[in-house]
């Protein structure tokens, strides 16, 4: 087995990452964390934790970094715990997706190393077929 110590390694790596994501999922009920990174003096990205979501921001205007902790609100007007949404405004950037979504990606990725790569051509066509399909999907769906 090539590679042995790298697929462990990298499989430990995803799998911390999974659990500490699983822990702010949890904390994400009782209080909002937030991130902000801002590299350049007109443009910042922010991440914030709140109700089961992950909610992350790109903006052109000035914005302090800084990280912080607030007590978690039941505002009726946010959207469900496994609301999908993107809004485009002409000063931010917005994504909003639940937790499980990284979750289950760093799942996969910590999986996918262990996984045999053999397949046919046949496979293949099905797989780039059923990929355009739900890309279509996605396309019809947003028109």
């Amino acid at each position: 087995m090539r590679f042995r110590k790298l697929r462990i390694a990298w499989s430990v790596v995803c799998g911390i990452a999974c659990v500490l994501l699983i822990v702010l999922w949890i904390r994400s009920y009782s209080s909002t964390d937030g991130v902000v990174w801002q590299p350049t003096r007109s443009w910042f990205i922010s991440s914030i934790s709140l109700t089961g979501r992950i909610c992350v921001i790109t903006g052109s205007y000035e914005n302090p970094s800084e990280i912080g902790s607030v007590p978690a609100t039941n505002d009726p007007g946010l959207l469900g715990p496994d609301s999908w949404d993107f809004i485009r405004d002409p000063e931010f950037d917005l994504v909003l997706f639940p937790h499980w979504f990284p979750i289950a990606l760093f799942t996969a990725f910590a999986a996918a190393p262990w996984l045999h790569w053999r397949f046919s051509l046949r496979t293949l066509l099905i797989a780039t077929t059923l990929l355009a399909l739900g890309l279509g999907l996605i396309a019809w769906s947003i028109r």
